[in-house]
């Protein structure tokens, strides 16, 4: 009987031990799946797929496409160009962007994030833009800082604000 029972508390034992490994694999498992997903990893993901949709814009703006410009707007965005009238919806900000084109060729772009920020499926970015311009057949160029509010969309970030400091501090 002595046997038969130091046999099972061992058996019990050994199940015990193998049952705290797996539940130590376990949170060792959640605690890597966590840090995957930690907020600093998700501002990074974030951050890039921001970065690809300002590469857009510049290719889009250099082009003088207003299509693809437009595009980069939610339907609903809001646009409060500096020098102008508030734009509503992506119809208005497509032709406005299309009758700048008429008089107006980009010549370089360039957008740099300088804060950017993330709450769910919003995230918040500021910059500086320098544009290279060409206006009646004279260069000009434009400097300023701006703000947009992007918003995930059928997972792909959209413009759902944009305001524009044209002629601002870019510091």
């Amino acid at each position: 009987m002595k046997v038969a029972a130091r046999v099972a508390a061992q058996a019990i034992g050994v199940v015990l031990a193998f049952m705290i490994l797996a539940a130590l694999r376990d949170v060792g498992s959640q605690k890597k799946r966590n840090e995957e997903r930690s907020p600093q990893n998700d501002l990074a993901q974030v951050h890039e797929e921001i970065d690809r949709q300002n590469d857009l814009l510049v290719q889009a703006l250099c082009a003088g496409d207003s299509i693809a410009y437009s595009l980069l707007f939610a339907p609903n965005a809001v646009s409060l160009p500096g020098n102008g009238s508030m734009l509503r919806g992506r119809h208005a900000i497509a032709e406005m962007i299309h009758d700048t084109f008429q008089t107006v060729a980009y010549l370089r772009a360039e957008v740099e994030t300088t804060d950017l920020m993330l709450e769910g499926d919003i995230a918040y970015e500021m910059g500086m833009f320098d544009f290279d311009l060409l206006v009646k057949r004279k260069k000009k160029s434009s400097k300023g800082r701006y703000i947009l509010v992007w918003q995930k969309i059928n997972d792909r970030w959209l413009i759902l604000r944009d305001v524009g400091q044209p002629g601002a501090p870019v510091s």
